[in-house]
């Protein structure tokens, strides 16, 4: 089996346990409460990914049906009671990248994976840059989402001072695809740290990241 050092070519910096570690990347799962969100998120992926492929100059009647079904739609959600602070989603349910709960999102499922967290996921049409290829900015979006689930091992959280993305070879839409990222140094003072991260698709190395994060508070 892979190993995380072998995966990234260093050894993990982590300062909580596995089961710390897993305990508060819960909150980046899909929330259960959001449950029928989802399924909503989910079909406006899918009508989205039909309208990208779609001619709409030959089916004029039918776009202009979609656009009446959508003003209803969006009328009759207004109307929907506002979600109390046990049902709204939270940041990770929110993120346009990963987010469960947001329909302009690919869902990411993470997990913890000795010292690393690991995220598993596609790029959808939306995301397309060149054709049939993941846009670049998607990508980096996509890190800078993975890496700000790495800092669980650190203890505290931070924001992202810098990031750098090396590509490496085009990522294909819809192939499933992993992401790696672990701390890989700690400053003296405590006030930020350094995180890497791969891109990878069938074992393939495409592309790869290194954050400067700097310390805001703790889990």
């Amino acid at each position: 089996m892979t190993t995380p050092t072998e995966i990234l070519g260093f050894e993990p910096i982590t300062r909580v346990s596995a089961e710390q570690a897993r305990e508060t990347l819960k909150w980046w799962d899909p929330n259960v409460v959001n449950a029928e969100r989802h399924e909503v998120a989910a079909a406006l992926r899918r009508l989205n990914s039909v309208l990208l492929a779609a001619d709409p100059t030959t089916q004029t009647d039918t776009i202009h049906a979609m656009r009446l079904i959508t003003e209803m739609l969006c009328e009759r959600a207004a109307l929907l009671p506002r979600a109390s602070a046990s049902t709204t989603p939270g940041p990770g349910e929110r993120c346009p990248v990963g987010g469960w709960s947001n329909a302009i999102s690919s869902p990411l499922l993470f997990s913890v994976d000795n010292g690393c967290v690991r995220a598993d996921g596609n790029f959808l049409g939306s995301q397309e840059g060149v054709t049939g290829r993941a846009h670049g900015g998607s990508i980096a979006a996509s890190f800078d989402a993975v890496i700000s689930a790495g800092q669980i091992h650190l203890g505290w959280f931070g924001y992202t001072r810098r990031l750098t993305v090396e590509y490496l070879a085009p990522v294909p839409l819809g192939r499933r695809v992993n992401f790696h990222v672990a701390v890989r140094d700690i400053a003296q003072d405590d006030r930020s740290a350094v995180l890497h991260a791969h891109l990878r698709s069938d074992d393939r190395l495409l592309a790869q990241a290194t954050a400067d994060i700097v310390r805001s508070g703790r889990w």
